[in-house]
């Protein structure tokens, strides 16, 4: 291969990639991003990656039990602790956002094995037919900016 015609290559992977890199950044739609970030969520529960977890919390966050961010994050430890092995298969039925604001609606069943505490937390998730509501805010102009704010579900509520 001649050195222009390297030169010409390298030239072209560069333009591609830094097209993808401008759209990733600037124009991706709330949407996409929210159904981007959701997605790390569940892959970072599934791993008990608990300090990325709590980078996607918000600092004001609240759930339906009133567990603000520190204690929500000490629950989902204990919870999910049990288990040896965890897969979250989700089912997305809504996702709407805004530049400041977003809402997805998502189904989650919970596959895995574990200690008894694991397969009643597995019995009763499995059970309900209501989405999760995973309240998001974008707390900055970049496209992983999104925090977590509340997380909802009619059914396991108090």
């Amino acid at each position: 291969m001649t050195k222009p015609r390297l030169l010409l290559i390298s030239a072209v992977l560069f333009l591609i990639l830094g097209g993808w890199l401008v759209r990733y950044c600037f124009f991706q739609s709330p949407a996409e991003q929210l159904a981007r970030v959701q997605a790390q969520l569940i892959r970072a529960v599934e791993k008990r990656d608990w300090k990325t977890i709590e980078a996607f919390l918000s600092p004001d966050f609240l759930d339906d039990h009133e567990n603000d961010r520190a204690s929500a994050l000490e629950s989902a430890k204990q919870i999910f602790s049990g288990f040896f092995t965890l897969t979250l298969k989700t089912e997305t039925t809504y996702n709407k956002g805004t530049q400041e604001i977003g809402m997805v609606f998502q189904k989650i069943k919970i596959e895995g094995t574990g200690t008894p505490v694991s397969q009643r937390v597995m019995d009763r998730v499995n059970r309900t037919t209501e989405p999760f509501v995973f309240h998001w805010h974008k707390k900055g102009r970049w496209p992983w900016d999104w925090k977590l704010n509340q997380v909802q579900n009619e059914y396991l509520s108090p």
